[in-house]
C-alpha cells in the first residue's frame, strides 16, 4: 500500500513538471552571445538552460544579482551547475560555446512568460515564452523540397516574393484557408490546406508546393546541399546595389524607442571608416533600404537594436523579417540562403584571436603570431568536424568561414605592427603571414571587409616595395635636372640660391625658404610620383599580386591621399591612376572622389566664417593668443572643436554640424573651430563639403606654431578635442562633446543654471 501512494506521488510531480524546449525570446541586445534553449518549471526551482556563443579561451561570469521577472515579481538565481557564481570562468579551449544550467528559485507552474536579467549589465532577455503558435497567424512556412522560406502570414498580410501583400479577403474552413492579397495594382490567390504533424499545401496563384512550419530562431538546415558554388564578384562594377525590404514587426518598447530608422554599416576596402545607411521605419516597422555597394560584401545590420550580420550580393533583393513577438529572424529572397546559414550557425565568428596588444606577454613578436596561426588551425579542423555534422551547409558557407577565420586572425597579427618599436615587423614575420593569409585571401576581397588587414599588410609592404629597384628619392639631383629641362622654373635669386648651395653645400635659411616653397615641393612631388609608382607596380608583381589587388592597392592609396588632404589630386597622381589602374570601375571611383574636391574648391560660402589671423600675428602665448580670439564673444558660451583634415573622427564630427546647430538651436552657442596641421585649401573644402557654416561660426587656421601653443595651454592630446568656454570666459573642466548631444544639452543646462 505504502509503495502504491509513494508512486501515485511520483506521478503527480511528474505531470506538475513543464519544459519548453527552444523558447522564444522578445528583445535582447545579445542574442549573438547566448540564448535560451530550454526552460523546466518544478515545483521546488526553475531551470533554465542557455547556449554561449563564444570562442574558447574567453571569460565568462554571472553574479548573484541574476534573477528571473514575471508579474511583477522576482525569482533570485541560486546556483550555476557549470560554475560559480561572482566568479570568473573560462570557456574550455577546443570549445566554440558551452551550455549553461541555471537554477532559480521556482516561477509560477502556469507561468506564461518572464524575462532575464543581470542587474547593472546590458545582459537582459525579455518574454521569453515557449513557441506554441496555432492557426496560420504569425506563421513563417519553408518550402520542404528546397529549404527556402517560401511564405508567412501575419494577421493583415502575407509575406512573398520579397514584398508585403495586404490581405483584403480570408476565408477559414477547419483549420484550412484561402486568402485574396493584394500588392499594388497585382493580386495574389492563396490557399491553404489544414495543417499535418506540422506540414501544409499550399497553392500561390497556380504555384503549389508543399511546406513545413518554421518553428526555430533562423531557418534550420536546408535539405538538400546547394549547386551555387560561386560568390559573385562584379570586379567593382559602378552602379551596382542591394535592396533590403524588411519588417522589424512586433517591435517591444525599450527596441522601439532605440530609433526610428533601420540602419546597416558598410565597411569599405578602401577606406579605415564605416559608412552608414539607414530607411526610415514605418509606423509598424516596416522598411526599404536601397544602397549602393563596391561588391559582394557583409553588412552589419541594427548594431544598436539587434546585432547582426547580412552576406548580400550586388543586384539582389532581400528581405529581413525580424519578428520579436516569437524571436524569429528569416531572409528571403534568390540568394539569401548563405545568410540564413550565417544567422542559423555562428561558427564561423568564433575564433578567439590573441590581441595584439598582448605580444610581450606571449613573448615576443614570433610566438605571438604562432600562437594565433595556432587558434586559426584549430577553428579550421573544428569547422570540419562542425560540416560532418552539418552535411547540407553550402561551399559558400564554408568559403565565407574560412575567409572570415583568416581575415580575423590576420587582422591581430598585422595590427601587432602598433605593438613594437618603430611599427617594424621583421622579415621572417610579414613573409608567414604573406604565404599564409594573404597570399590564401579569395576574391571577391570585400566579402568579409578585411580593411584594418589590407592596411596594415599594404602598409608594411609598402614600405619595402623599393627595395632591389632603381627608384631613390635625391632632392637635389632632381631639381638640378628639372632647371636643366625646364621642368621647373625659379626666379633669378632663387637660381642663385640653389647655385650657392651647390658650391658650399651649406643650409642657409634663404635656401631653406627655397627648398620648402611650394613651386620646388610640387615639382619634387610630381617627379617622385611619376618614378615611385612605376617601380612600386613593378614590385608588387613580381611579389605574386594580381592585377585586381595592384588596382586596389593604389585606388586605396589615392582615396586615402584624397581624404587625409581634402584636396583634388595631383596631375602626376592623375596620370597615374589613369595609367596603372586597370580595373574601369576603380579608377572611376578614384576620379568620381577627386571631382568632388575640384568641385568645392569652386564653391563659395560666407567669407567672414574663415577668420583672419592679422590681429593676432605678434602674439606668441597660447592663453594670450585664446582670450584673443574669443574677445567678441563675450557674454556667450563658446564651444571650441580642435580638430584637423587629417583626422579621421574629427571629420566625421563635422559631417554632423548643421544636425547639432539645430539641436542646439535654442541655446545661444558660438562654435569656435580651430585647425591643427591643415593646408589652407583642404581646410576650406572639408568646410564647404560639410557645410560648417553659419552667423555663429568662426574658423580659425593658425600658423603651426601659434596653434601648438594654443593646444600646449588647453592640454589637447587627442583629436578631436572640445573646450567649452562659459559666459564669463571661464574655460571649463568638463566632458563637452557634443557628439552625443543629449549629454551635451544636459550639460549646458546644467551650466546656464549655476
Amino acid at each position: 500500500m505504502t509503495l502504491l501512494v509513494m508512486l501515485c506521488m511520483m506521478s503527480v510531480l511528474a505531470q506538475k513538471t513543464i519544459v519548453w524546449d527552444d523558447p522564444a525570446m522578445g528583445y535582447s541586445r545579445m542574442k549573438m552571445m547566448m540564448k535560451p534553449t530550454k526552460v523546466e518549471f518544478y515545483q521546488d526551482k526553475t531551470v533554465l538552460t542557455f547556449n554561449i556563443k563564444r570562442p574558447s579561451g574567453e571569460t565568462i561570469g554571472f553574479t548573484s544579482s541574476t534573477k528571473l521577472k514575471t508579474k511583477g515579481k522576482e525569482y533570485a538565481i541560486q546556483s550555476i551547475k557549470e560554475m560559480n557564481l561572482n566568479e570568473g570562468f573560462t570557456i574550455p579551449a577546443g570549445s566554440r560555446g558551452m551550455d549553461i544550467h541555471m537554477i532559480f528559485a521556482p516561477l509560477p507552474l502556469d507561468t506564461r512568460s518572464f524575462d532575464f536579467e543581470m542587474e547593472g549589465t546590458p545582459l537582459k532577455f525579455t518574454n521569453i515564452h515557449s513557441r506554441n503558435n496555432q492557426g496560420i497567424t504569425d506563421t513563417y512556412w519553408r518550402n520542404s523540397q528546397t529549404g527556402d522560406w517560401a511564405i508567412g502570414f501575419a494577421k493583415d498580410n502575407i509575406i512573398y516574393d520579397c514584398k508585403v501583400w495586404d490581405i483584403i479577403q480570408k476565408a477559414e474552413k477547419k483549420d484550412s484557408y484561402k486568402f485574396t492579397a493584394k500588392y499594388a495594382d497585382m493580386q495574389l490567390e492563396v490557399s491553404v490546406s489544414k495543417e499535418k504533424r506540422g506540414m501544409r499545401t499550399i497553392t500561390v496563384n497556380d504555384q503549389k508546393f508543399v511546406c513545413n512550419k518554421i518553428t526555430t530562431a533562423c531557418l534550420p538546415d536546408y535539405p538538400i546541399s546547394d549547386t551555387n558554388t560561386t560568390i559573385v564578384d562584379n570586379n567593382f562594377r559602378m552602379g551596382d546595389s542591394v535592396t533590403i525590404i524588411g519588417w522589424l514587426k512586433d517591435m517591444p518598447k525599450e527596441a522601439a524607442e532605440i530609433s526610428n530608422e533601420f540602419s546597416v554599416g558598410v565597411r569599405s576596402i578602401f577606406a579605415d571608416v564605416d559608412k552608414f545607411y539607414s530607411a526610415p521605419l514605418k509606423p509598424d516597422g516596416q522598411f526599404v533600404l536601397r544602397l549602393p555597394v563596391d561588391n559582394t560584401l557583409s553588412l552589419f545590420v541594427e548594431m544598436e537594436r539587434n546585432p547582426m550580420m547580412l552576406f548580400v550580393e550586388p543586384n539582389e533583393t532581400y528581405y529581413l523579417l525580424c519578428d520579436y513577438a516569437n524571436d524569429q529572424t528569416l531572409v528571403m529572397g534568390r540568394s539569401s540562403r548563405l545568410t540564413n546559414e550565417m544567422l542559423n550557425h555562428m561558427e564561423w565568428m568564433m575564433v578567439s584571436t590573441i590581441h595584439h596588444q598582448y605580444v610581450d606577454r606571449e613573448g615576443g613578436l614570433m610566438p605571438f603570431l604562432m600562437k594565433n596561426d595556432s587558434i586559426k588551425n584549430s577553428a579550421m579542423q573544428y569547422m570540419n568536424d562542425f560540416y560532418e555534422q552539418h552535411p547540407t551547409l553550402s561551399q559558400r558557407y564554408k568559403t565565407f568561414a574560412e575567409q572570415y577565420s583568416l581575415v580575423d586572425v590576420a587582422t591581430q597579427l598585422m595590427q601587432a605592427r602598433f605593438s613594437v618599436q618603430n611599427y617594424q615587423l621583421p622579415e621572417e614575420y610579414v613573409s608567414f603571414v604573406t604565404e599564409n593569409y594573404w597570399n590564401k585571401l579569395q576574391q571577391p576581397y570585400t566579402m568579409t571587409a578585411p580593411n584594418t588587414f589590407f592596411r596594415d599588410y599594404s602598409d608594411v609592404i609598402g614600405r619595402d616595395l623599393l627595395k632591389g629597384t632603381t627608384f631613390s628619392f635625391r632632392p637635389i639631383e632632381m631639381i638640378k635636372e628639372g632647371l636643366q629641362n625646364g621642368e621647373l622654373k625659379l626666379t633669378d635669386q632663387e637660381r642663385q640660391l640653389f647655385e650657392k648651395y651647390l658650391k658650399e653645400e651649406k643650409h642657409t635659411d634663404d635656401f631653406k625658404a627655397v627648398l620648402e616653397g611650394e613651386k620646388v615641393q610640387t615639382y619634387l612631388l610630381n617627379k617622385e610620383t611619376r618614378l615611385m609608382y612605376p617601380a612600386q607596380m613593378d614590385s608588387l608583381k613580381s611579389k605574386g599580386w594580381n592585377s585586381t589587388l595592384c588596382d586596389i592597392y593604389i585606388c586605396r592609396d589615392m582615396i586615402e591621399r584624397i581624404d587625409n588632404s581634402r584636396t583634388q589630386l595631383s596631375d602626376a597622381h592623375l596620370a597615374i591612376v589613369n595609367e596603372y589602374i586597370k580595373t574601369p570601375a576603380l579608377k572611376e571611383k578614384v576620379l568620381a572622389t577627386n571631382n568632388i574636391y575640384a568641385a568645392l574648391a569652386n564653391r563659395s560660402v560666407k567669407a567672414d566664417v574663415f577668420k583672419s589671423n592679422d590681429d593676432l600675428k605678434n602674439m606668441s602665448e597660447g592663453e594670450q593668443i585664446l582670450r584673443k580670439i574669443l574677445e567678441p564673444y563675450k557674454g556667450k558660451l563658446v564651444l571650441i572643436d580642435i580638430w584637423g583634415t587629417w583626422c579621421t573622427p574629427c571629420k566625421e564630427a563635422l559631417s554632423h554640424s548643421q544636425e547639432e546647430y539645430e539641436y542646439l538651436k535654442q541655446y545661444d552657442i558660438v562654435y569656435l573651430y580651430l585647425a591643427n596641421n591643415s593646408q589652407e585649401e583642404g581646410w576650406k573644402n572639408v568646410i564647404k563639403q560639410y557645410n560648417v557654416v553659419g552667423d555663429n561660426v568662426a574658423h580659425y587656421n593658425l600658423p603651426k606654431a601659434q596653434q601648438t601653443a594654443i593646444e600646449h595651454f588647453l592640454n589637447v592630446n587627442s583629436f578631436p578635442t572640445y573646450k567649452l568656454v562659459d559666459t564669463d570666459g571661464t574655460i571649463l573642466d568638463v566632458n563637452a562633446d557634443p557628439r552625443h548631444l543629449k549629454q551635451f544639452e544636459a550639460l549646458l543646462k546644467l551650466v546656464l543654471r549655476k
